[in-house]
């Protein structure tokens, strides 16, 4: 498979082989990759191909079709024997690659091909006869597409650093987009920080000629049918088996598997199920979990565990018998590693996961893994709460639009029958309530100046967020936006770029799409019963994971560890502060005394306290956005 790619259209000219490798370089991070670039007619693009990930053994197939196909992608693709017998060819598994794999599933079904292909890919095939070019991205998982078009032009790339600083894509920055991600808001998500650099979304494709661009989603996940089993357990045992089988699925893809282990009930869930695999092979399975290096933080509550979860995983490791534990750790300065992070991958990093995920991915490189399964999908999709039996209806609007929801049909009969019984009252914020909301949000969330707010219309954009048309419920009028959205980070790509940093793949079995459309058809009340949440999880897998897993009340990784990794490195803080005091746009976007004060109060180590975490939890953010973009 190819690690990354990229390529560039021009379809009045000869494409120029400079700019593509130009963007491949941007790639190339540590010099780990070897470029190997194709060109026909108007399309020039390039795979990058390394040691774990090899170019493809035989390519007489991709050969044969040169003259006419041109294809770059990132692919890890499962299940590609019953893809085989579904292309009625005679191919030998050990020899075909995953590029040949998708042209031939291009040539035989055309752009409903993508119906497919199972596992993580993203990809993008140049047909010099049509004079098209057709990208799609895989329903819900880490392999991603950014693309830029001016005029004739056309730019994509695996990874945005390929389209940052490139000749021909102006370096601008989307305020709006800014302002947005500033208050952690989701939302824009086929926007980038970045002026007209667009995301490609999970489940869609895009079609590229000469006069026209078509954009398109495949996949609509609140479209499936429901399920209605007559028996509860029926829900839990095809859960069980579905997420069995998509471990086992890509447990085929390596014979240098790690293990992302944390304390908490999806990698708990996870190891479990793989570890049977292992014990079948007598072999152990090797896990990694990541430490805080500085732990002086936990004597500001005993009670709080700011993301040390050794000790569950530890249980869980026990609970298995054949799992090899082992610690990893960050030690590098905190600043630092942020501003590497912007510098590789062009955009300030999701503070929230960055720094554990790139101490495991550097753990794994450093073990030989060059692969490692994690499972970050139940955090905010297969374990969903669900409805409670008493709750207001502006409550659920708010879950509604956090994605925390993924069946609405009791529901909206429960608000019929109860809600709306005198069918009087209306579900929409009074305009002062909305005014009051609002504010508060700019206010208390935010570093950000009061004329960069004005500038970007900041209220009204928050106004449409929070009270669009598509957001408010009103009597007889019920408008649902059910979001399957497994763990937002995954989704964006973050742990795909921090592999790219050490040449390892990540992978989540919790975002196989077979899995994902089984739990789009179950009911509400799988998921959520006496106010226990993942409820689903906990009878599906109470016979593999410990009870000590099960019911630990998980802090996780929090912000409020950040202020101590800021005291450690609070002269390259200071030094970013003072080189942005004479940077004209930083200072119309940032209000500088908020960010002075912070400073101050990190560097007078007694004047931590619960209020100020608490503070810098809410605008951490916007710090983050502001001085590394």
């Amino acid at each position: 498979m190819a690690r990354n790619f990229c390529g560039f259209i021009d379809f009045d000219n000869e494409t120029n082989p400079k700019i593509v490798f130009q963007m491949a370089n941007r790639l190339n991070l540590n010099d780990l990759y070897t470029l190997n670039e194709k060109h026909i007619s108007h399309a020039h693009m390039i795979n990058l191909y390394s040691e774990n990930f090899p170019a493809p053994k035989s390519d007489d197939f991709m050969e044969e079709m040169a003259d006419r196909y041109v294809i770059a992608s990132f692919s890890l693709l499962i299940c590609r024997d019953e893809l085989i017998k579904k292309l009625g060819c005679n191919l030998d598994l050990s020899v075909t690659s995953d590029e040949e794999l998708i042209l031939r599933c291009y040539l035989k079904w055309g752009n409903e091909m993508v119906h497919q292909l199972h596992g993580d890919w993203a990809f993008a095939v140049w047909d010099n006869v049509k004079q098209s070019l057709f990208l799609a991205r895989n329903q819900h998982a880490d392999g991603t597409l950014f693309y830029y078009q001016a005029g004739s032009k056309f730019f994509f790339s695996s990874l945005l650093t390929g389209l940052v600083n490139i000749e021909g894509i102006p370096n601008k920055l989307d305020k709006e987009k800014f302002f947005i991600e500033s208050l952690v808001i989701s939302g824009y998500r086929s926007k980038t920080l970045y002026e007209n650099i667009h995301f490609l979304r999970p489940g869609h494709q895009l079609t590229v000629s000469k006069n026209e661009v078509q954009l398109s989603q495949y996949w609509f996940p609140l479209e499936i049918s429901k399920v209605n089993f007559k028996h509860d357990q029926e829900y839990f045992e095809a859960f069980y088996e579905t997420y069995n089988r998509a471990i086992q699925d890509r447990l085929s893809l390596s014979d240098q598997w790690g293990f992302a282990l944390s304390g908490g009930l999806d990698s708990a869930a996870t190891v479990g199920l793989a570890s049977k695999y292992f014990k079948e092979k007598n072999e152990e399975l090797r896990a990694l979990c990541y430490v805080p290096s500085n732990n002086d933080f936990k004597k500001l509550n005993s009670k709080r565990e700011y993301g040390d979860e050794s000790e569950f995983a530890q249980v869980t490791a026990d609970f298995n018998k054949n799992v090899n534990l082992e610690y990893v750790t960050k030690d590098d300065l905190f600043w630092e590693g942020m501003i590497d992070y912007k510098r590789d991958f062009g955009v300030p990093p999701n503070i929230h996961n960055v720094w554990f995920a790139d101490a495991i991915a550097e753990g794994a490189k450093g073990r030989g893994m060059d692969m490692v399964m994690m499972a970050q999908g139940g955090n905010q999709g297969l374990s969903f709460k669900g409805v409670p039996s008493h709750v207001s209806l502006s409550q659920y609007q708010s879950d509604l639009r956090n994605g925390l929801n993924l069946n609405t049909l009791e529901f909206i009969k429960y608000s019929l029958k109860s809600t709306y019984s005198s069918g009087k009252k209306r579900v929409k914020n009074s305009p002062k309530i909305k005014k009051k909301k609002i504010l508060n949000t700019l206010n208390n969330l935010t570093f950000l100046s009061q004329e960069f707010i004005n500038d970007v219309n900041g209220y009204d954009l928050l106004e449409a967020h929070y009270y669009g048309v598509d957001k408010c419920l009103t009597e007889g009028e019920f408008k649902f936006r059910r979001q399957l959205k497994p763990g937002s980070h995954c989704r964006l790509g973050l742990w795909n770029q921090i592999a790219t940093r050490y040449d390892i793949a990540y992978v989540d079995p919790t975002r196989d799409v077979r899995l994902l459309e089984l739990v789009s058809s179950f009911p509400n009340h799988i998921f959520y019963r006496k106010e226990e949440p993942k409820f689903l999880y906990k009878q599906s897998f109470k016979e593999v994971v410990s009870p000590k897993v099960m019911y630990n009340r998980r802090s996780g990784m929090s912000l409020s560890d950040i202020p101590h990794q800021l005291k450690n490195d609070l002269a390259r803080f200071n030094t970013l502060i003072e080189d942005k005091q004479n940077d004209a746009v930083f200072q119309e976007m940032v209000d500088g005394k908020k960010i002075k004060a912070l400073y101050k109060t990190i560097e007078e180590e007694t004047s931590f306290s619960e209020v100020f975490i608490d503070e810098l939890r809410k605008k951490s953010s916007s710090l983050f956005q502001a001085l590394l973009t």
